[in-house]
């Protein structure tokens, strides 16, 4: 009978295993180096090797999954405007812009004076 080797996750699925697994320590270092992120959250690795042996348990096959849990990102709050456009769709922004054009602003100032950019004064009380 020939001999074999004994089954180890280091040489399982030609070394894939393992090469999962560095991968993901270098996620979880980025992770922790993210300064988005919880520095103190835990991070973890996770590996699940199922085996489905055949009929006659004389073979099988294996399925290996390697996976990681990142920190979440830290929250950041903000404060969202909500209303409609010009065409009545809905939107959201950032910032509120609800300041009206005065009517010396911009292209409408000529009916209200022959010089664009001027200012008509209020005719009042003048001593």
């Amino acid at each position: 009978m020939q001999k074999t080797k004994d089954l180890s996750i280091v040489t399982m699925n030609e070394g894939g295993i393992v090469e999962q697994v560095d991968m993901h320590l270098r996620k979880i270092a980025a992770d922790i180096l993210d300064p988005n992120t919880d520095a103190e959250a835990p991070r973890t690795v996770n590996v699940t090797i199922t085996v489905k042996p055949n009929k006659n348990r004389q073979a099988g096959t294996s399925i290996t999954k390697v996976y990681s849990k990142l920190a979440p990102s830290q929250q950041e709050a903000g404060l969202l405007f909500f209303g409609y456009d010009d065409e009545g769709n809905a939107v959201v922004t950032e910032e509120l812009n609800t300041q009206q054009k005065l009517p010396f602003d911009g292209d409408d100032n000529a009916e209200h004076n022959d010089k664009p950019g001027t200012v008509t004064p209020i005719k009042g009380n003048e001593k």
